[in-house]
C-alpha cells in the first residue's frame, strides 16, 4: 500500500514538475536561416512567389520519392497553395503551404499546416536588397505558436536544430537553382504572357556574324534574305501581314542560325529557290518589347529567359524557336522597336 502511494505521489510530482517547467517555456518557437544572393531583388521575390520550383529545393522533397504533390489556386501570389501527402514517412507527413501574404520584393508569408505541434504556423520570406553589393539577403522564418500546448512548448525546444538544419540544406540549393539564372534585372521593362496564333510563314535561312562588331555585315545579310523572300511573295501575289520575324535556330559563339521570314495569309505557293514555307508556332509565349540598337537584342533575350525561370516556366534552354519581329524604324523620332517573343510549354 505504501509502495503504491509512493507511486502516486511520485507520479503527481513529477507532472507539477512537468508543467511547472513548462509554464516558464516560450509559448511560440521561431527558427530562422539567411543566405546572401548576387540576384536582384526581384529574380529572388519571383522564384518564391510560387510553387512550380518549390520541389526543385525545398528540403523535404528528398525524404520521400513517393510523396503526392498538388498545386492548387492562384498561380502566383496570394490565394497560391502546395499540398502533399506522404503516407509512408512520419516525417513528411501530410500538409500544405498557403500564400496570404505578398509583398513585392519585401516578404512573402505561407501559412502552414503539418503534422508539427503548435498552430498559426507560418514560414516567411524576407528579403533585404543591399544597393552597395547590388546582392540581396534572403531570410527563411518559420514560426510556431503553442499557447497552452505544454507538452509542444517542450517540442520547440527542438525545433531549430530539427528544422533548422533542413533549412540550411534548402537555402544552398535554392542558391544553386539561382545561380542558374542569366543576373539581369527585368524589373523595368513590361513582360507579358500572350496567346500566339499559328500563321502561314515564308522564310529563308541564314547563318550570320555572331559577334556585335560584326552587327553592319550580319545585318546585310539579314536584309538581303528578307529582301529575296518578300520578292518571292510579289511574283506569288502572296499577302505579308505583319512585320519581319527573325526566328531563332542556333546561336552560336561565332555564328547565328535565322529564319528570316514574313507571315502571309493562306496560300497554295510552293517553295522555290531558297524561300521555304512553313507555319509558325502557335500557343503560350512570353513577350517584350525592346526600343533601341538591335545589336543589343541578347540583353532583351536573357530578360525573357531569367523571367521565365523565376516564374516556372518551361521552355527551349537553346532558345530555339524563339524570335523577334522587326517594326520599320521611326521616321519621327529615329527610335527602332523590336518584339521579342519566348515560347514556353
Amino acid at each position: 500500500m505504501y509502495r503504491i502511494l509512493e507511486f502516486v505521489i511520485a507520479a503527481v510530482l513529477t507532472v507539477l514538475l512537468f508543467v511547472a517547467i513548462a509554464l516558464f517555456l516560450p509559448a511560440s518557437a521561431s527558427v530562422e536561416r539567411r543566405i546572401e544572393l548576387s540576384n536582384p531583388t526581384t529574380q529572388v521575390y519571383d522564384a518564391l512567389n510560387h510553387f512550380k520550383l518549390y520541389n526543385s529545393w525545398q528540403p523535404w522533397a528528398a525524404n520521400d520519392n513517393l510523396t503526392k504533390y498538388s498545386v492548387e489556386g492562384s498561380e502566383f501570389g496570394v490565394g497560391a497553395k502546395f499540398n502533399w501527402d506522404s503516407p509512408f514517412n512520419k516525417d513528411v507527413g501530410t500538409g500544405s503551404l498557403e500564400i496570404v501574404q505578398s509583398d513585392p520584393d519585401e516578404r512573402i508569408v505561407m501559412a502552414l499546416t503539418n503534422g508539427w505541434r503548435g498552430h498559426q504556423k507560418t514560414q516567411t520570406f524576407i528579403l533585404e536588397p543591399d544597393t552597395k553589393t547590388n546582392s540581396v539577403l534572403l531570410r527563411w522564418v518559420i514560426d510556431v505558436e503553442y499557447g497552452w500546448d505544454l507538452i509542444g512548448r517542450f517540442a520547440g525546444l527542438y525545433l531549430n536544430g530539427r528544422v533548422g538544419e533542413s533549412m540550411n540544406g534548402g537555402l544552398g540549393r535554392f542558391a544553386a537553382l539561382m545561380s542558374q539564372i542569366p543576373n539581369v534585372d527585368y524589373s523595368q521593362v513590361e513582360v507579358s504572357v500572350v496567346d500566339v496564333p499559328s500563321l502561314d510563314l515564308i522564310y529563308i535561312g541564314e547563318t550570320a556574324p555572331a559577334a556585335p562588331r560584326q552587327w553592319d555585315e550580319a545585318e546585310v545579310k539579314l536584309d538581303a534574305a528578307w529582301a529575296e523572300a518578300a520578292t518571292f511573295a510579289e511574283r506569288n501575289k502572296l499577302v505579308v501581314v505583319g512585320d519581319k520575324r527573325r526566328i531563332v535556330n542556333v546561336l552560336g559563339e561565332e555564328t547565328n542560325d535565322f529564319n528570316l521570314a514574313w507571315a502571309v495569309e493562306p496560300n497554295t505557293a510552293v517553295a522555290a529557290g531558297r524561300v521555304m514555307l512553313a507555319k509558325s508556332y502557335g500557343g503560350r509565349a512570353l513577350t517584350t518589347e525592346y526600343r533601341g540598337h538591335r545589336v543589343g537584342l541578347g540583353k532583351a533575350r536573357d530578360m525573357l529567359r531569367a523571367y521565365a525561370m523565376t516564374h516556372g516556366y518551361q521552355f527551349d534552354r537553346d532558345l530555339r524557336g524563339s524570335w523577334e519581329e522587326w517594326p520599320p524604324q521611326n521616321e519621327e523620332t529615329g527610335e527602332l522597336l523590336t518584339r521579342v517573343y519566348l515560347p514556353f510549354f
